[in-house]
């Protein structure tokens, strides 16, 4: 479950980079690019989640990493509700911590060779 948790993560990041490029140039990014973005990110969190659950708890550090870069993102969301560029340093943020997450993930699922 691991490995389509990372895949959906790399679906959402294209997508961000995307909306990343839409921001930096000063302008808010389509509606259908933030939805899709939360809704692969969302999925991946919650396969990710599923695991924890399932007793894996070699994952937390990860899934603690990625729940910090979904309430970067819940932020970004409420500044594109009010029409609002969102703040560059937020975006860099959360591009970051996302990538730290997902990195740690990665790790896990290559290392300890947990495919859940």
């Amino acid at each position: 479950m691991l490995v389509y948790a990372l895949i959906l993560f790399a679906v959402a990041a294209i997508i961000g980079l995307i909306m990343a490029g839409c921001i930096f140039r000063g302008r808010t990014a389509p509606w259908l690019l933030s939805l899709l973005h939360l809704g692969f990110g969302g999925a991946a969190l919650v396969l990710v989640y599923q695991t924890f659950a399932g007793g894996e708890e070699r994952i937390m550090t990860a899934l603690a990493v990625l729940i910090a870069a979904a309430v970067l993102g819940l932020y970004l969301a409420l500044q594109h509700l009010r029409g609002v560029v969102a703040p560059k340093t937020v975006v860099l943020l959360h591009f970051l911590v996302g990538v730290a997450g997902v990195g740690l993930l990665g790790t896990m699922v290559y290392i300890h060779n947990l495919t859940v």
